[in-house]
């Protein structure tokens, strides 16, 4: 039996499953997950699987299809779901691709049954349970870069790059580890909106402060500041999420003031920071994906790589159908879009 649970306001349930579970990552933590929420238009569900003592369980933005302009008028209520920001995935009582195949089956039933039309998920990096996901079309979207922190860190560095690191240390560039007060954070969350201009992100990267500031509060997050010893001036900064239960640490936000120059702080800041995730007996950071250039950078900081997934999977076919139709006679040059799905290709 699969059941659809409000996240919100059954905290204590999802806190109690996430306790006991033995299949989970630090996106299933439920502090994550209710900061996380703090930058979605829609609430957080979550589809829970339980049988003869075992579970599965899924948390999910659940989308509401109608508040989309061209549907308004629909007499039924359609929905989707996405992953919450950054990974998903399950989190189980045991790991058992057998029992998270029950569970996807379960909830395609579900869905089904519940006018949910579509379903994208982003798989964590670590885990291969998309081979569970038999009816979603599963793709290889990236090879992320990590970093393994056990050994000398700059022997993965290109050689250029390395350079830069020792140069930047014998400058006097130190990486601290800030008190994550309502001033810091608000320094963070400034530089990090101009950091976004500058680079003209897409929208669903910039997060409100609402986020940040519930996001600052988990106590498995970590706040850095690289900084100029001479004059103080704060050339990078970090957030990263420290997964205790499998000794990873994940850079999750950062941001580079460009005021400084480029003299290389960021080099230097995945350097340090490994060096503090090596020191607190983490065995590795991951530095994530992004853009060809971001990628390149990345490159030349470690040789390490592991791939990511993402699955999507149309439930209602026809409905489906029906609905992008619909959405194409308004914007027609959406038909041939590769977004999915159609229907909010211009979110």
């Amino acid at each position: 039996m699969l059941k659809e649970i409000l996240l919100d306001e059954n905290i204590d349930l999802y806190r109690s499953l996430y306790n006991e579970a033995a299949f989970k990552t630090i996106y299933h933590h439920p502090d994550y997950l209710l900061a996380e929420e703090m930058a979605e238009t829609y609430h957080t569900y979550l589809y829970l699987y339980e049988q003869g003592g075992e579970f599965v369980a899924l948390p999910s933005i659940k989308r509401r299809i109608n508040d989309i302009d061209v549907f308004v008028d629909e007499e039924e209520e359609y929905f989707d779901l996405m992953t919450p920001h950054e990974y998903s995935g399950v989190l189980a009582s045991r790991y058992d691709l057998d029992l998270f195949r029950k569970f996807y089956i379960e909830l395609k039933r579900y869905c089904i049954s519940n006018n949910i039309i579509f379903q994208f998920i982003r798989f964590n990096p670590y885990s291969d349970e998309h081979k569970a996901a038999e009816n979603f079309d599963i793709k290889l979207v990236d090879a992320q870069n990590w970093v393994d922190c056990s050994g000398d860190v700059l022997q993965h560095f290109q050689k250029r790059k390395a350079r830069y690191v020792k140069s930047a240390m014998k400058s006097g560039m130190k990486c601290e580890e800030m008190e994550k007060s309502q001033n810091n954070i608000d320094i963070f969350y400034q530089y990090y909106k101009k950091a976004m201009n500058r680079l003209q992100a897409k929208h669903f990267l910039y997060f409100n402060d609402k986020y940040f500031f519930n996001l600052y509060k988990c106590e498995f997050t970590k706040l850095f500041f690289v900084i100029d010893s001479q004059t103080e001036q704060i050339l990078t900064g970090i957030i990263v999420l420290c997964d205790e239960y499998h000794k990873k640490l994940y850079h999750h936000l950062s941001f580079r003031n460009d005021q400084a120059g480029n003299i290389h702080s960021m080099e230097y800041m995945i350097f340090a920071t490994s060096q503090w995730a090596k020191k607190y007996g983490y065995t590795s950071m991951h530095l994530g994906g992004g853009s060809d250039s971001l990628h390149r950078f990345k490159d030349e900081c470690t040789d390490k790589r592991v791939d990511f997934y993402c699955g999507s999977i149309v439930y209602c076919p026809e409905l489906y159908q029906l609905l992008s139709d619909k959405y194409c006679k308004k914007y027609v040059e959406e038909r041939n879009s590769a977004y999915l799905p159609i229907y909010r290709s211009k979110e």
